[in-house]
């Protein structure tokens, strides 16, 4: 009897149908891990332009992330239908590689003009990488599988933010708030 109804709070936490769990379990653990690396280059991001310019210019930065994600989401639009899947999400995450590793290096010589680069940079590095997880995700399940498991889905996130909550300020310690940008 506990074991029945066990059973049917269970599925109705997690909806998952035979043969669904390795992929799911995939999604999980990908949404996880993008949102963690969402959430330490914001809290990079966060820490060295308060630092570095203050709070009185944060409306400013605001209105360039609005922009941004409407430029964001029109290329990302014009480009993955245009490209095949995988290389598009393999050359867009190899872009965004490349920018984090170079905005450490110039990171090195703390020049003031940087910190807003930076700023926008995470939040367009933010955008591209949940339109991916997406898409990813659209890939793999038809629209009934959707409807049920994205809500799910959206549970590796919310890992994803807690995880870098509660974790973060030992990283720092360990790493220094620059060094996250490389988490």
């Amino acid at each position: 009897m506990a074991t029945s109804s066990i059973r049917r709070w269970l599925a109705k936490i997690a909806p998952i149908h035979p043969g669904e769990g390795p992929v799911v379990a995939i999604c999980l653990v990908v949404n996880l891990l993008v949102v963690a690396g969402i959430m330490f280059g914001r809290n990079s991001r966060d820490s060295l332009f308060l630092i570095y310019f203050g709070v009185q210019y944060l409306p400013i930065m605001y209105f360039a992330n609005a922009a941004f994600l409407v430029l964001c989401s029109v290329a990302y639009t014009m480009l993955v239908d245009r490209m095949e899947r995988g290389k598009f999400l393999a050359g867009v995450s190899i872009i965004f590689i490349a920018g984090l590793v170079a905005s450490r290096v110039i990171l090195l010589g703390h020049p003031h003009w940087f910190y807003p680069v930076l700023y926008i940079e995470a939040q367009v590095v933010w955008y591209f990488s949940l339109m991916q997880f997406w898409t990813f995700a659209g890939d793999l399940f038809d629209t009934r599988q959707a409807k049920r498991l994205f809500p799910f889905l959206a549970v590796g996130a919310l890992l994803g933010m807690i995880g870098v909550g509660t974790g973060s300020k030992q990283i720092v310690h360990a790493l220094c708030t620059e060094n996250l940008l490389l988490v």
